[in-house]
């Protein structure tokens, strides 16, 4: 989809882009018009935006930073660009935070489920931000993203 803004949109196009700017020129890069050296240069460049813009959204978290920029770095060397998630059961936030407090805290199970459905959203998502708690669901999350179930081989 083009990305626009006030003085051009920019519409992907075979091999690069067409920038159209508000007055009425059109301008139309090709990477095949670059050099190697050049190319180089816009992938590292772009490696480094499609990191960083994954966790823009952390605000100042460094935790959560790091599973957000890890999450598509992984997406990325798996081949996918968008990160988009395999088919298969969902599994409930609530029970990965639960996990985790489990993992974090070494309390019983059963005692932490009922402490934290007892608590509001709000609450819930106050402590998925404790570090220590963020780090056990991002850990979580990568342990079962590399291991392989039977259903990914589709015997499940």
């Amino acid at each position: 989809m083009p990305r626009e803004n006030t003085v051009a949109k920019v519409v992907p196009v075979e091999g690069g882009y067409r920038w159209e700017f508000a007055h009425g020129e059109q301008e139309t890069v090709l990477l095949s018009e670059l050099t190697e050296e050049i190319q180089g240069h816009l992938m590292l460049h772009g490696l480094k935006q499609k990191g960083s813009d994954n966790y823009a959204g952390a605000k100042g978290d460094s935790v959560v930073a790091h599973g957000l920029f890890m999450k598509c770095i992984d997406s990325l060397r798996a081949g996918e660009w968008s990160g988009k998630r395999e088919a298969g059961p969902k599994e409930e936030p609530i029970d990965l935070l639960i996990e985790a407090v489990v993992l974090v805290t070494k309390k019983d199970a059963v005692a932490v489920r009922t402490s934290v459905l007892a608590m509001d959203k709000a609450t819930r998502n106050k402590l998925r931000r404790v570090g220590e708690i963020a780090k056990a669901i991002i850990d979580l999350r990568g342990a079962r993203a590399k291991t392989p179930t039977l259903e990914s081989f589709g015997l499940g």
